[in-house]
């Protein structure tokens, strides 16, 4: 059995270091069903959510989904507060060298969309799928 090589996909040092964040956009969203979606007996009318856009100094863009679970206790609102709270703090960094967010339902969410974003930034730039990473 063979060590993982850093420069094939899956090892952490595969990751590009070489894109920094120029900006962070973000839109919030609802999306509402045609019927009233239920789970574990709550009842969703509608999904909501956070569209995070990532531009990097090299000029490829990276999206990702923040979609915190209202039945779990996570809010599009928390969300969109942390993103504003981390958002400065994040800008000049390296894509591949964030710290995420913890705490919670929307910090997972937040989390899971900040790393999406990375990635597929990543990915456009080297013209290959999230997967191949």
């Amino acid at each position: 059995m063979s060590g993982v090589n850093p420069t094939s996909p899956g090892s952490p040092a595969y990751r590009d270091s070489s894109m920094k964040i120029a900006a962070l956009r973000w839109t919030a969203y609802r999306l509402p069903y045609r019927e009233a979606f239920a789970i574990a007996g709550a009842a969703s009318p509608a999904r909501e959510g956070v569209l995070l856009r990532v531009l990097t100094t090299t000029g490829v863009v990276g999206l990702g989904d923040a979609a915190p679970l209202p039945e779990r206790g996570g809010s599009v609102g928390e969300a969109l507060a942390m993103l504003a709270q981390i958002a400065p703090s994040l800008v000049g960094g390296d894509t591949a060298d964030i710290t995420l967010p913890t705490g919670g339902p929307s910090a997972a969410a937040l989390a899971c969309a900040l790393d999406t974003a990375m990635l597929d930034a990543e990915a456009r730039a080297r013209n290959v799928s999230v997967a191949f990473l």
